[in-house]
């Protein structure tokens, strides 16, 4: 069925590396998470790039469609 072809991503966080929720997480979805040292790799995240900085550029974009600037 479906559960072997499902990969867990922690939706709008990053990978967790506690061994108390790797070691329950890998029941369900054993080597199908993604992180550091999993068999999906995770890149660092950005320090000059921020979710804020995404969700200011949402903004932006969404009052420009408005205004018929883009």
């Amino acid at each position: 069925h479906l559960q072997p072809t499902i990969i867990f991503q922690q939706a709008g966080a990053p990978p967790h590396s506690g061994t108390d929720g790797q070691a329950i997480l890998d029941t369900p979805f054993p080597n199908r998470r993604n992180g550091r040292g999993r068999p999906i790799v995770w890149p660092p995240r950005s320090p000059n790039v921020t979710p804020l900085d995404f969700a200011l550029l949402r903004i932006h974009e969404r009052q420009s469609l408005l205004k018929g600037d883009l």
